[in-house]
C-alpha cells in the first residue's frame, strides 16, 4: 500500500503530542534580538559629532595596532626621516604608477608609519594583548614627533597625484603611465588603503591630547580632505569593485571625513548607505552576506579576507552610533548577526600558538601569504572584544558568542567548542567540528567560482575548490607550507594529476555541474559533489563525504572518467610532517622519501600519521581492485614565497607529508575507473587507532552502494543511513537499507537529492544540492510490503508499518518553496 502525502496530512491530528518528532534536527535558528533602535533619538549636533569622534579614537588605535608596525620603531623612523619629509628610498619603495608593485603598494607604508606615529603622539596605543603600550606613552604630545609627522604629511601632499582618474583607473586611458604624482595601478591603494590610513591619521592629529592646542593646519586639513573626498566620491561611479568590503571601507572613509569636518549631512549619507548594504543576498551569485552566514566576493567564499574587512569597517562605524540617530535598523542587525554566526564555524585555533585563524578555504588567494606577513591568514584580524561590545549594545547573542568563542588560547583546535556540522549552501562549503578536531570541505558548482589570481597572488590555485578538505587536530598542520607544497596534490582532492596547466592567466572558472552541496542533521552531514574539470572538460567524478559523530569521516569516490592518460589520484592529505608514518602498523617514513617517489603499498588496511588514521575497505560492495595502491611521501621541500604571491618572506624549506590513493590499478575501460572509498579518523593516537583497526569493525560503517546512481552507507553505531541519489532516474534510484531494529527498508527518490534517515526515531532530513529541483518524492518500502510516500514542500508526521516518520526539508529551500 502507498500512502499519499495528502492522506498523511489528514493523519496529523492523530499523532501523539509526546511524539519523538517534536524537534527539527536541522534547525539552528536563534530568537531575533530586540530592536536596538530607541524610540526617540536626539537630533545631531556638533556636540554629538564630538562624542562620536572621541569614540572613534579607540577603533583607530585598533587599526594602528593591526598595521603591524610597532611603536618601538619610532626612534628609527625619526632618525632616517629626511628634512623633506621623505624616508630614504632604500628604506621605503616609493615607486609610483605603472612601475610600482600592484598589491600591497609599498609607498603606502609611508602613511602606515604616520598612523602609528600619530597614535603614539595622541596617546592610548595598545599592545596585542589589549594593555596600554607603555613604550609608546613616552611620545604623548611630543613636539619633535609632531614636527616629523607634519613634515612627512607635507611631503606626501606636495607629491599627491592631481589627476583624479589615477585613484581608480591608474594605467588606463584617463591616467596613462607616466602621469606625475603618487598613485598605483591597483584601485585598492588609492581608493581605499591610503584614504583609510590618511583619514585616521588626520583625525588623531585634529583631536590632540588634553592640554595641547595644536590641531591640523588648514593646509594639511585640505590635503586630508582631498584624499578622503575623492575616495568617497567613487561610490556612485559604477565601478564593479565598489561593493561589499570595498564599499564598506569607502563608507567608513566617509564617516571619518564627516567627523573631521562636522558634516552632519555626509554622516547621515554614509550611515544610510552602510545600513542599506547590510542585508541578506538570496541570489547565490550576488556578492555579500548570504542566508547561511557565508560572505561572497567575486563568486567565491571570502569570509576570511574581504569578509573580515567588511566586519571591521562596520564595527568601526557602528560603535560610534549608540545614543545617536545613526543606529542600524533591525534588518541590518539580523544580517550582520547571521554573518558572524556563520563565521564562527569557519575558525580554528592553532594550539601551539594559541592564535585563532580563518580556514584558508574562506580567503581564496589571500592564503598565499606567510603568517609573518601579518595578512589575512596571520589571525582572524577582528577585535573580538569590540564585537562583544556591539553585541551588548544590540543585545545580539550571535555577536556575544563570536566574541567569547574566538579569543584564542583555549588549548583546543575547536575554537569556541562548537560541535556539529554546518553546510554553507550558498558557497558550496561544509564544516564538521568534533570535540577536538575540525574538518572543512570546499567545493564549487555552476553557481560559484573555483579560485582567482590577482596581482600575482595564487597562480597555481586552480584546484582549491575541487573538494579540498582540511583536517585540523592541532591547528598547525597547514601553516606556512603553501609556498613549498605540490599544487596538484592538494588535501582531499581527486585529480588527474598534472593534466591541468596551472597559471595565473587561466585559473578562474564557474563550475560545470550544479549538483554540489550537502545536508546536515544531529551533528552529522553529507557533502556531495559532481565534478567536471571546467578547463579541460576531460576529467570528472562523483564524490560523497559522510561526516559522522564519534570522529569518523567516510569518503566515496565513484563514476571517475577521464580522457587523458594522466594518473588519477585521490589525495588523503598533504601537510606538515610530524613524526612517524605507520602503514599497517609499521613505520615507513624512512622508506618514503619524496624525491625518490615515496613508498607504494598495495592494498594496505590502514595508514596513520600525526593523530589522523585511515582505513581502506579493499574488499567491499564496490569490488575495488586489489591492485589499487596507497602512496606515501615524506620529504624536505624548498619553497619560494615570491613564486606564489607578494609575500616578502625569504625562501624556506618545509618537512611535508603526503598520501594518496592511486586509482591506476582499477581502470575498467575507456578511461573509466572503479569506485574507491576510505574512512578517516581524526584526533586519534596511534595506539588507539591500531587497537581500533584490530577490532575489525573500526568504523561501524557499512557500505551499501557506491555507483553512478547512488552512494550510500549505514552507520551501525548510530542507526543513521546516509544516501546520495546522483540522478533522477527512478529505475536505479532505489536502495535497500538496514535499520536500527535489524530489519530493512527500501528508499526510492524521483530526484537527485541527499538524504539522512535516523532508523531509530524515523526522522528524515533531505536537501537538493543542485538547488534546481521543484519537487521531490521519497518512497519508503517496508518488509510488510507497505510503502510510504512523502513529497517535498511539507513538514509532517505520519505512520507507516507501525513506524512514525518525520520528514524535514534540510538545508537550502527547494525552488518550489
Amino acid at each position: 500500500m502507498k500512502i499519499a502525502a495528502s492522506t498523511l496530512l489528514a493523519l496529523l491530528p492523530l499523532v501523539s503530542a509526546a511524539s519523538s518528532c517534536t524537534r527539527d534536527p536541522t534547525s539552528t535558528s536563534q530568537p531575533s534580538a530586540p530592536s536596538a533602535t530607541p524610540s526617540t533619538t536626539p537630533e545631531p549636533d556638533d556636540e554629538m559629532i564630538a562624542m562620536m569622534r572621541e569614540r572613534r579614537m579607540d577603533s583607530i588605535m585598533d587599526y594602528a595596532l593591526l598595521s603591524r608596525l610597532p611603536a618601538a620603531d619610532i626612534p628609527k623612523w625619526l632618525s632616517t626621516l629626511q628634512p623633506s619629509g621623505q624616508w630614504p628610498t632604500p628604506e621605503l619603495d616609493y615607486k609610483t604608477g605603472c612601475e610600482a608593485q600592484r598589491s600591497a603598494w609599498p609607498a603606502a607604508v609611508h602613511w602606515r608609519r604616520l598612523l602609528v606615529m600619530s597614535a603614539a603622539w595622541h596617546g592610548g596605543l595598545k599592545t596585542f594583548n589589549g594593555t596600554v603600550d607603555t613604550g609608546a606613552e613616552q611620545w604623548l604630545g611630543n613636539t619633535d614627533l609632531r614636527d616629523a609627522i607634519s613634515r612627512a604629511m607635507g611631503w606626501w601632499f606636495s607629491h599627491d597625484v592631481e589627476n583624479v582618474a589615477c585613484v581608480a583607473e591608474g594605467g588606463l586611458d584617463e591616467c596613462p603611465c607616466g602621469t606625475p604624482g603618487l598613485w598605483s595601478t591597483f584601485y585598492f591603494a588609492g581608493a581605499i588603503l591610503v584614504p583609510i590610513q590618511a583619514g585616521q591619521t588626520c583625525l588623531l592629529l585634529d583631536t590632540p591630547p588634553q592640554g595641547i592646542d595644536a590641531r591640523l593646519s588648514a593646509e594639511h586639513k585640505a590635503g586630508c580632505n582631498r584624499i578622503l573626498r575623492r575616495s568617497y566620491d567613487l561610490i556612485d561611479r559604477g565601478y564593479d569593485w565598489a561593493a561589499g568590503a570595498e564599499l564598506f571601507m569607502i563608507l567608513r572613509n566617509g564617516v571619518d571625513t564627516a567627523l573631521l569636518n562636522n558634516n552632519h549631512t555626509m554622516l547621515q549619507d554614509a550611515y544610510d548607505r552602510l545600513h542599506s548594504d547590510v542585508s541578506i543576498r538570496t541570489d547565490p551569485t550576488e556578492d555579500g552576506i548570504h542566508p547561511d552566514g557565508s560572505f561572497s566576493r567575486f563568486g567565491q567564499l571570502y569570509n576570511g579576507n574581504y569578509g573580515k574587512d567588511y566586519i571591521n569597517a562596520f564595527l568601526n562605524a557602528e560603535l560610534l552610533a549608540p545614543g545617536t540617530p545613526y543606529l542600524a535598523e533591525q534588518s541590518a542587525i539580523d544580517a550582520f548577526s547571521t554573518m558572524l554566526e556563520g563565521g564562527q564555524w569557519m575558525a580554528y585555533e592553532n594550539t601551539k600558538t594559541g592564535v585563532v585563524h580563518w580556514d584558508p578555504s574562506t580567503m581564496s588567494r589571500a592564503f598565499t601569504f606567510a603568517v609573518a606577513d601579518n595578512s589575512a591568514n596571520s589571525n582572524i584580524n577582528v577585535n573580538v572584544t569590540v564585537v562583544g561590545e556591539l553585541g551588548e549594545h544590540w543585545d545580539a547573542d550571535e555577536l556575544r558568542t563570536f566574541s567569547t568563542s574566538l579569543r584564542g588560547k583555549v588549548g583546543d583546535v575547536n575554537a569556541g567548542f562548537t560541535v556539529g556540522s554546518k553546510v554553507f549552501h550558498s558557497m558550496d562549503y561544509l564544516v564538521h567540528r568534533g570535540e577536538n578536531y575540525v574538518s572543512t570541505l570546499k567545493m564549487f558548482s555552476s553557481r560559484t567560482k573555483n579560485s582567482e589570481c590577482v596581482n600575482g597572488q595564487n597562480p597555481f590555485g586552480f584546484h582549491l575548490s575541487d573538494g579540498l578538505r582540511y583536517t585540523y587536530v592541532h591547528g598547525s598542520e597547514y601553516t606556512d607550507i603553501v609556498h613549498a607544497w605540490d599544487w596538484n596534490l592538494l588535501p582531499g582532492i581527486t585529480t588527474d594529476y598534472g593534466a591541468t596547466p596551472l597559471s595565473c592567466a587561466n585559473i578562474t572558472y564557474n563550475g560545470i555541474e550544479s549538483f554540489v552541496g550537502g545536508v546536515s542533521a544531529d551533528g552529522s552531514a553529507i557533502g556531495a559533489m559532481k565534478y567536471t574539470n571546467p578547463m579541460t572538460q576531460a576529467f570528472g567524478f562523483q564524490k560523497a563525504w559522510f561526516f559522522l559523530p564519534g570522529g569518523r569521516e567516510h569518503v566515496m569516490v565513484g563514476n571517475v572518467q577521464q580522457e587523458s592518460d594522466a594518473p588519477v589520484f585521490s589525495v588523503l592529505d598533504q601537510k606538515r610532517r610530524q613524526g612517524a608514518v605507520f602503514v599497517d602498523g609499521v613505520d615507513i617514513a624512512n622508506a618514503s622519501v619524496w624525491s625518490e617517489g615515496g613508498s607504494r603499498h598495495d592494498s594496505p588496511s590502514s595508514l596513520w600519521h600525526d593523530n589522523v588514521g585511515y582505513v581502506f575497505p579493499w574488499t567491499n560492495i564496490t569490488e575495488m581492485s586489489a591492485n589499487s595502491s596507497v602512496v606515501v611521501k615524506v620529504g624536505n621541500l624548498q619553497g619560494n614565497w615570491s613564486r606564489i604571491g607578494t609575500s616578502r618572506q625569504p625562501p624556506s624549506s618545509v618537512e611535508l607529508f603526503a598520501a594518496y590513493i592511486d586509482h591506476g590499478g582499477v581502470s575498467l575501460e575507456n578511461g573509466k575507473f572503479a569506485p574507491i572509498s576510505y574512512t578517516t579518523f581524526p584526533a586519534i593516537s596511534s595506539d588507539e587507532f591500531h587497537a581500533r583497526v584490530e577490532d575489525k569493525v573500526a568504523s561501524g560503517i557499512q557500505e551499501i552502494r557506491n555507483d553512478a546512481a547512488i552512494s550510500a552507507i549505514f552507520d551501525a553505531h548510530t542507526g543513521f543511513a546516509y544516501v546520495v541519489f546522483w540522478t533522477a532516474d527512478t529505475q536505479w534510484n532505489v536502495v535497500n537499507i538496514p535499520s536500527a531494529d535489524k530489519s530493512s527498508f527500501t528508499l526510492r527518490s524521483d530526484a537527485a537529492v541527499a538524504v539522512i534517515v535516523d532508523t531509530d526515531t524515523w526522522e528524515v532530513v533531505f536537501a537538493d544540492p543542485s538547488q534546481e529541483v521543484d519537487a521531490v518524492t521519497l518512497t519508503f518500502g517496508f518488509d510488510s510490503g507497505e510503502e510510504l510516500e512523502v513529497t517535498s514542500g511539507l513538514k509532517f508526521e505520519g505512520e507507516g508499518d507501525d513506524k512514525e516518520l518525520c520528514v524535514y526539508q534540510g538545508g537550502f529551500a527547494l525552488s518550489a518553496m
